[in-house]
This record gives structure tokens, C-alpha cells and sequence, in this order.
């Protein structure tokens, strides 16, 4: 199916050197909103071809793009950004127990605490 033909494809891209950036969250926050709902493919990419993953939490000041603010939405100061790039989390470890859907949730368990905790 499709989800296999992803995975491969995503494999076959890792392999060949090029990274794959990622938002898990799928899309805008709402401003207020600390619940951090991730979706698991980015978890389900890193078991099946064996590559660790690097979260970056990227936060803004003001706050801009959020869920339905408009891009123009700025105010009258200049939106600044900052990259905070975590410790990798290797997925070695977890791809020793359980099936992959639970590894796969440990991931995103384990990503969603470095990120937003």
C-alpha cells in the first residue's frame, strides 16, 4: 500500500545521504494550546530504516503562523525565531522489544516529552 511505498522511499532517501525534516504535530498550533497531538511517521520512517532522529524544537516572538492567525497576522515587531537542537534519540534501543506500532509510540512518546515538557 502507500504506507509502504513511503516508508521504502523515505528509506532509499536516507540512504543516499539526504535528510528528511518533519513536523509531527501535522500542522498549526493554536495559540493557548499546550496539548501536542504528534503523528507517528516520523517514528515509523526512523525504525524501518534504522536512523536515529534529531528533534529540533523551534519556537517564535512573537508567536506568528499559528492555527488560524493569518500569515500577515505579524504585529509591528519583527518575528524572531530560535532552533533549539536536542540530544539525537537513537532508535537501536527500541527496535529491540516490542512490535513496531509500539515502538513507534514509544518514539513519539519519548519526542513529544523532549519537545514540549
Amino acid at each position: 500500500g502507500s504506507v509502504e511505498k513511503l516508508l521504502a522511499e523515505a528509506k532509499a532517501l536516507l540512504e543516499a545521504g539526504f535528510n528528511i525534516i518533519i513536523f509531527p504535530e501535522g500542522t498549526r498550533t493554536r495559540l493557548g494550546d499546550n496539548v501536542h497531538k504528534l503523528h507517528r511517521g516520523f517514528a515509523q520512517i526512523a525504525l524501518h530504516s534504522g536512523c536515529d532522529i534529531l528533534p529540533i524544537r523551534i519556537s517564535c516572538c512573537p508567536r506568528v503562523l499559528g492555527k488560524y492567525q493569518s500569515w500577515w497576522d505579524v504585529g509591528d515587531r519583527v518575528a524572531v525565531f530560535e532552533f533549539c537542537v536536542m540530544d539525537k534519540i537513537s532508535v537501536a534501543g527500541v527496535e529491540s522489544g516490542g512490535n513496531f506500532h509500539e515502538n513507534a509510540k514509544k518514539i513519539t512518546d519519548k519526542v513529544r516529552e523532549i519537545l514540549f515538557y
